[in-house]
């Protein structure tokens, strides 16, 4: 269930905030009092409703409504309206700190997840229970497939899963089976590719994953063989980029063509391409990075720390290694408990925070507060 303790704004007139690309022009927008609006931070309660907007006139029983052009407000914040506490003010309102425990009733505990915003799905590793979870942004919807074992429909601890949105099959890191499986969310499509070992189609737990749909080579986060893996999921096309340390999760940035790989074991993250070239290292010595998301817009890394009592996440100005961290070790407001995986989307960061057994929301803002 999630939890928004700070904010409160009051009914827009019986509106209800939900869709991501409904636009309402003064034309066809008289009585708006049963409207649904474009919200795209995701609907938190029955009393919130805000809308970009560049004009209101408001009465008790009329609100008439002139929309922006999609995408076409300054810097964010200075041509929207929100109605807030009884007023119309400008800016969006930041969402606070949120947590879900669970989804539609469903406990998990979410090792692993990635989020697609082409077609609005976010795929949840949940390792205890050897499941994956398909669900939305805003955590409404809930399908899960998967059970313990290593037969067809089965899974050993999945840790990460990458979702194509083309074919809906879904590329799990079957960590236990030292495998990858390609499945659709009902278990239609099943395949499987790898067995223990460090040669040719051979993994040593395989840690995390990226698909290119395009090429239909498949990248993998080969830890223990200190390697990744490229391959398709009939073996073909096989090679390796060896790296010299154990890699946990990555990040693969297809404009650049750089993987930002992360490693707690040797405390470090590095920027480098397959081939082997433009390599770049972030090593102070004092993180444990698992998890990373690249924000190539502006240049910021963010990645998780497991640091026990001191567990953050971090925020690195690639260039020039700049770091501002959030966060502390616990199972509270602003606390982490081993964060294993990590989303930004919508100048939100979605965390998925392993041993607390929770998916944890909060604004990029934090990181400047």
């Amino acid at each position: 269930m999630a939890s928004d303790k700070n904010l409160k704004l009051n009914n827009f007139n019986g509106i209800n905030v939900e869709d991501a690309d409904t636009y309402i022009s003064p034309e066809n927008c008289v009585d708006c009092s049963n409207i649904v609006l474009n919200n795209p931070y995701g609907t938190i309660n029955a009393d919130v409703g805000m809308s970009k907007l560049n004009s209101v006139a408001y009465s008790s029983s009329i609100i008439a409504i002139h929309q922006l052009p999609k995408h076409n407000w300054t810097n964010g914040t200075e041509d929207v309206f929100c109605f807030v506490n009884g007023t119309w003010t400008y800016g969006w309102p930041i969402y606070p700190w949120t947590a879900w425990t669970a989804i539609d009733g469903n406990s998990f505990q979410p090792f692993g997840s990635k989020y697609n915003s082409t077609s609005d799905i976010f795929i949840i590793c949940d390792s205890t229970n050897h499941k994956i979870i398909k669900t939305d942004i805003k955590f409404n919807t809930y399908e899960a497939y998967g059970s313990s074992g290593s037969g067809v429909g089965q899974f050993s601890s999945p840790v990460d899963a990458y979702y194509d949105a083309s074919t809906e099959f879904i590329y799990v890191c079957d960590y236990g089976n030292k495998r990858i499986v390609k499945t659709k969310i009902d278990g239609s499509g099943w395949e499987t590719y790898g067995t223990v070992g460090s040669g040719t189609g051979e993994f040593n737990s395989t840690y995390s994953i990226y698909y290119d749909s395009d090429t239909e080579f498949i990248y993998i986060s080969d830890d223990q063989n200190n390697r990744i893996v490229k391959t398709k999921i009939d073996g073909t096309g096989w090679d390796t980029l060896a790296l010299g340390f154990r890699p946990s999760k990555f990040y693969y940035d297809s404009s650049s063509e750089y993987f930002y790989i992360c490693s707690s074991a040797s405390n470090l993250i590095r920027r480098i391409k397959f081939d082997g070239s433009g390599s770049n290292t972030h090593s102070p010595g004092t993180i444990n990075p698992i998890a990373c998301f690249y924000d190539s817009e502006n240049d910021y890394l963010y990645y998780t720390d497991i640091q026990g009592s001191a567990d953050n996440i971090g925020r690195i100005t690639w260039d020039t290694k700049d770091v501002t961290t959030f966060g502390t070790g616990g199972s509270g407001e602003d606390q982490f408990s081993q964060p294993t995986s990590i989303t930004l989307y919508n100048n939100y960061i979605y965390i998925g925070d392993w041993q607390n057994n929770r998916m944890i929301r909060f604004h990029i803002s934090e990181f400047d507060s």
